[in-house]
């Protein structure tokens, strides 16, 4: 006796779950939101960020400048010594 599998072949059903397709766009607004949190609290100066001056400037440029050139011949005399 001869048994053929003609007809008798298992069917596999594929079924996919349907997703909303728009987790990239939360994930794009969440990373946003980290970002400007982040930026508030380093311009707020709570990272590590520059503190705002609230005081005047005493000087009279619009920015101080960093490093100064000696101002009288003792000052310079103290640079040279400490170099």
């Amino acid at each position: 006796m001869h048994h053929t599998l003609e007809g008798h072949v298992a069917e596999i059903r594929v079924v996919r779950e349907k997703r909303g397709g728009l987790g990239w766009l939360w994930v794009v607004l969440l990373l946003l939101v980290l970002a400007g949190v982040a930026y508030w609290l380093w311009s707020t100066g709570r990272l590590g960020g520059t503190t705002r001056e609230t005081s005047p400037s005493t000087t009279t440029t619009s920015e101080a400048p960093l490093l100064r050139a000696p101002s009288s011949a003792a000052q310079l005399d103290l640079l040279t010594r400490a170099a």
